[in-house]
């Protein structure tokens, strides 16, 4: 189980994107967050990491990220968890989030981490509503599953077009929570993926078209187009 949350639940957690800006050196935050979207970690870092130390939450955030993936720093949970706790400190919302991930990971236990995550949750954090999501589909030592949080949570990622809702969704549908796989609404998440995501769903493309006639794959690229008009895409 532990293994399937490193290589499936945390990735979702990795893509984010950092959006807020402050008055005080946004210029050097800008340099710095371009770099590192641009996978420039190492530049990245050595410009995060004076502006953190002098404060400021969105570049503690990142350098925190950058200790916790090992992207251009070393990898390390102690630095990690320093420098996320003072973004989180000053009340930085995304921050809350990675925490709360990292704390679970060092804990073994929910304790710390869980009600972070759900702080940022009811901030409307999409990273986190999808991070939950998953957790209550899989379970998490002292998380049970909870298939129905699950979805709710999902959808609530995918609302916001969070990637990472995105591909829960799909692998909600195709675990059948308890029942046959509603291989219908797999492809109409594969659909959505696919237009507007990252296209991380189509690994589960081939298993839903094994098991659709046509009039079923029409529906669920209708359901897929319904869904895009009603988010503001064009189909």
């Amino acid at each position: 189980m532990q293994a399937i949350v490193n290589q499936v639940l945390w990735p979702l957690i990795v893509v984010m994107v950092l959006a807020t800006t402050l008055p005080s050196a946004a210029d050097d935050f800008a340099d710095a967050k371009q770099a590192f979207d641009a996978e420039q970690y190492r530049k990245a870092v050595r410009l995060l990491r004076p502006l953190a130390e002098k404060g400021d939450a969105r570049a503690q955030h990142l350098l925190g990220r950058a200790h916790m993936f090992g992207l251009g720093a070393k990898r390390s949970d102690k630095q990690a968890q320093y420098w996320l706790m003072k973004a989180v400190a000053q009340d930085y919302a995304p921050a809350f989030s990675l925490l709360g991930r990292l704390l679970l990971e060092i804990d073994r236990s929910p304790a710390r981490g869980l009600p972070l995550i759900k702080i940022a949750v009811r901030r409307g954090d999409p990273v986190a509503q999808a991070a939950l999501g998953m957790l209550y589909l899989i379970g998490y030592p002292g998380i049970p599953v909870d298939m129905k949080e699950s979805k709710r949570l999902l959808l609530l990622a995918v609302d916001q077009k969070y990637n990472g809702g995105y591909l829960g969704l799909a692998w909600w549908h195709a675990s059948g929570q308890g029942k046959k796989p509603d291989y219908v609404e797999l492809l109409k998440w594969i659909v959505i993926d696919t237009r507007i995501g990252t296209g991380a769903t189509d690994l589960y493309r081939a298993r839903a078209l094994k098991h659709l006639n046509q009039a079923q794959i029409a529906e669920a690229k209708r359901r897929a187009a319904a869904w895009l008009k009603a988010h503001g895409e064009t189909p």
